[in-house]
């Protein structure tokens, strides 16, 4: 096996691994009564005024006490180096933006 299948091989093997963390991750959202990633998506849009090459998302834990924040990033050009890029924060509980972030 060359070096290029083995590489191959890896990337698909960790898009797997993302998809199924990725489902977990809303399952578990869902089931703590917080809004869903596509809800999340839907919130952040209306804070941009392009159209995204890309979406990326994360749920990630934010602030002491700790509480769950969806971090929204729409971007266009390439996902390594954005030409233009805006982060939007959501509270997951509420659905309220938190904060905007732009480039």
């Amino acid at each position: 096996m060359s070096s290029t299948e083995a590489g191959e091989i890896v990337v698909v093997r960790a898009r797997r691994v993302q998809a199924e963390l990725e489902a977990l991750t809303a399952d578990v959202a869902s089931s703590q009564g917080e809004i869903s990633k596509e809800e999340a998506i839907e919130i952040a849009r209306d804070e941009i005024d392009f159209e995204p090459d890309g979406v990326q998302v994360r749920n990630v834990a934010q602030g002491i006490p700790q509480r769950r924040v969806w971090a929204v990033s729409f971007y266009t050009g390439r996902p390594t180096s954005p030409e233009r890029f805006v982060v939007v924060q959501i509270d997951a509980r509420t659905g309220e933006v938190e904060g905007v972030a732009r480039s």
